[in-house]
């Protein structure tokens, strides 16, 4: 945690005379807390980054040279820093602000305001760890609009702010004035880290939608699968860079095809596709829920239609954490470059042994072969098809039930097999 208030003691070197700069006030004007700092030798105004949590970098915005002074090596976060800095002067986007209860005189924010969606989930998921931790502390959640609806009950306030994902790292003076104005009415203010520990996420007090649970035999047939879509990072052939138009026009073509060949073989196969951009017609067959722009009610409907998928199918992103967290297994496709940040915000899949997590949920490169894919996403769907067999039939207690079971889900029992796919020259691809 980051005091805010009292002020953290914190120490700054001028970047002019290299005088230990006085702190006089927190500034938090969205995204990134700032210490308002003067030099008592030269006399400038410096605000520097405070730091916190996993960021612990010395950024600093020299007032009197107008000039961002840093010695990390970080540029992402320098970028963001240096993005909010010059849009000073920018009207704030509307703030909306939700009493629940009244607060006391301690009390702890949780800054989800960030560009980064992953990260938006990260600090959100990071709520009822928190609670645990904190006593009679107090919660107010700064969210951004598009995510508000994930924001826990059990919190004191919510402050919605109305801007778009990419705007997220921009000053925010609503946001500024209303953090300053409540450091006035309470006696201890402090900045919860984005948590990087391995708590239990229990998706349902987030989403209000409980994970895939299998019941009856409506459960296990027919076949569910999702497709999560996106445009931004493409899934082409072997991974092979492409330019963004030709990317998107392959990637639906893969997916196309690889939705012809599954149904060949699961001839019932139930196939929708969610996520963001509108690129080609998929067949009639295929429930195409996609959409341009964000909408909460269509992400609600989205995280019923994971809660019952089988298998999730999708490029690495933070486009992939929420759909894998509710339905019982997916294939994710990792680019090379972010094999670091695979299984960062998995917390949801604490709840299960590592055994049965990793046979649940399968990372692969990006550049395997178009036929390998295709062969492990039916090999994977029959696998936890299964899974909801052995699930259910703990439940039953008639021997005459497990036969009628087994028989009706004979097929599926069977497994998935490896398949290949060949070009006009007969080049298996």
């Amino acid at each position: 945690m980051l005091d805010l208030l009292p002020l953290p003691n914190q120490e700054f070197i001028c970047p002019g005379c290299q005088r230990t700069l006085v702190n006089d006030a927190v500034v938090m004007p969205g995204m990134i807390p700032l210490m308002k700092t003067h030099c008592p030798k030269c006399g400038r105004s410096v605000l520097c980054h405070l730091r916190h949590g996993f960021v612990r970098m010395d950024l600093m915005f020299d007032e009197h040279d107008n000039k961002l002074v840093s010695v990390e090596n970080a540029d992402w976060y320098e970028n963001i820093f240096k993005g909010m800095i010059e849009t000073r002067d920018r009207p704030p986007p509307p703030l909306e602000r939700i009493t629940h209860r009244p607060l006391g005189r301690d009390v702890i924010l949780v800054n989800a305001l960030e560009p980064t969606y992953g990260h938006i989930l990260q600090r959100l998921f990071s709520i009822d760890a928190f609670k645990d931790e904190v006593g009679d502390a107090d919660l107010v959640v700064i969210v951004p609009r598009l995510a508000a609806w994930m924001v826990p009950d059990g919190v004191a306030e919510t402050w919605i702010v109305d801007a778009p994902q990419r705007q997220l790292g921009l000053w925010n003076s609503a946001v500024a004035d209303a953090t300053a104005a409540l450091a006035k009415r309470v006696a201890r203010l402090r900045l919860a880290p984005m948590r990087m520990d391995h708590y239990v996420v229990d998706i349902a007090r987030y989403t209000k939608v409980a994970p895939f649970e299998p019941y009856t035999l409506a459960d296990i047939l027919p076949a569910k699968l999702t497709v999560i879509w996106r445009e931004d990072r493409c899934w082409t052939y072997r991974g092979l860079p492409q330019r963004p138009e030709a990317a998107v026009a392959e990637q639906f073509a893969m997916v196309s095809r690889m939705l012809d060949i599954l149904r060949e073989q699961i001839p019932d196969l139930d196939v929708a596709v969610t996520g963001y951009g509108r690129h080609g017609a998929f067949a009639d067959w295929i429930q195409d829920m996609r959409v341009v722009e964000h909408d909460t009610a269509r992400e609600q409907e989205w995280m019923r239609r994971y809660a019952a998928t089988h298998l999730i199918f999708g490029v690495h992103g933070s486009n992939m954490i929420l759909p894998p967290a509710h339905a019982l297994g997916s294939v994710e496709l990792v680019p090379t470059f972010y094999w670091r940040s695979t299984v960062t915000i998995w917390q949801w899949a604490n709840r299960l042994g590592g055994g049965e997590a990793l046979s649940r949920f399968l990372l692969i490169p990006l550049s395997t072969s178009f036929s390998e894919i295709i062969s492990i996403v039916f090999i994977q769907l029959r696998r936890v098809q299964s899974l909801t067999i052995y699930h259910l039939r703990g439940r039953l207690k008639d021997s005459l039930e497990h036969i009628r079971l087994e028989a009706e889900a004979w097929t599926v029992l069977q497994g998935g097999r490896a398949l290949e796919y060949r070009d006009e020259s007969g080049r298996v691809l």
